[in-house]
């Protein structure tokens, strides 16, 4: 019995020790979340980089802009993930416009026509460009934010991103969501 006695000590202490040290069985930690995330890790607010100024050509005068679409006309990151009742802040380029549209819309939702589309009154030097803008309100969850005519920031109206859902936001100025394919979507959770 007492051989039996220390085997049995003997077989558990060996099983433990190699359970402490065997890299397959690691203990599990309880997760961190960074200030401002949710317990999912999806961030309460963001900051989405929509049009740069630091490539391409600039836009003025009228004519001699390169279209360039590789870069500058681009919103980054393509996909960005939101906590559901969170913030974002768009960090405007020059010559951008932002309009959000309900979950499930996609871009070739989007109508652009001339039953959508209108003039944009430049105001420096002052001219205008016709059919410029896209105002399709079909699934907008909110009013369209100002076209940037310098370099700005700003957010949609608080509860605009209450709703769980991927939601598709787009340059609503015509040649950057046609020609550009400048959209994105925010994944709220």
């Amino acid at each position: 019995m007492k051989r039996m006695i220390t085997f049995v000590a003997t077989f558990a202490v060996a099983t433990a020790c190699s359970e402490a040290s065997n890299p397959a069985a690691p203990e599990i930690a309880q997760p961190a979340f960074a200030k401002g995330q949710t317990p999912a890790g999806f961030p309460t607010e963001v900051t989405i980089s929509f049009g740069r100024d630091d490539v391409g050509t600039v836009f003025f005068p009228p004519g001699e802009h390169d279209g360039s679409f590789h870069a500058k006309d681009k919103i980054l990151p393509r996909v960005t993930h939101l906590a559901q009742g969170g913030n974002v802040i768009f960090d405007m380029g020059t010559f951008h416009g932002v309009a959000i549209y309900e979950p499930g819309t996609q871009p070739e939702d989007i109508e652009v026509s001339p039953a959508t589309l209108e003039d944009l009154a430049v105001p420096f030097p002052p001219f205008l460009l016709e059919d410029f803008l896209i105002d399709d309100p079909d699934g907008r969850v909110t009013d369209r934010g100002p076209v940037s005519f310098a370099p700005m920031q700003w957010s949609p109206p608080a509860g605009t991103f209450d709703e769980p859902g991927r939601y598709l936001v787009i340059c609503y100025v015509a040649p950057h969501f046609v020609g550009a394919k400048m959209y994105a979507y925010i994944d709220v959770r």
